[in-house]
This record gives C-alpha cells, structure tokens and sequence, in this order.
C-alpha cells in the first residue's frame, strides 16, 4: 500500500482497536495529511496515510 495503511495496522501502531480507528475515520477525527481519511465505498477498506496523527495524540498535546 505504499503511503496507506489499514486501520487494523494504524490501530497496532497507535496501541488502540480497529474499531476505534475506524470511528474516527468516519466521523472525521482522523485527518490524513490536510483532508480525512478515505474510502472507495461503504464496506471498503479505509486508506489512512502513515503520516496521520490520531485524535488521542493530538488531544494529549493540548
């Protein structure tokens, strides 16, 4: 996948479920680069860029 990764690897990385990933995929917590993340239908893997910052980071920053 190159520049993407799934959300059960995002979630392996950032030490969370899938299914948590997943949420903030879909409700648009998780912003790949300036835009959210992305898939081709509903059912569709989501693609989440490896340089994402997940929404747990990003709230223990401020």
């Amino acid at each position: 996948m190159g520049e993407y990764m799934s959300s059960k690897e995002a979630a392996s990385i950032w030490n969370t479920t899938q299914a948590k990933v997943t949420k903030w995929c879909r409700d648009g917590k998780l912003k790949c680069g300036t835009k959210p993340c992305e898939h081709d239908k509903p059912g569709a893997p989501w693609r989440i860029r490896r340089d994402a910052i997940p929404p747990i980071i990003i709230k223990n920053k401020q």
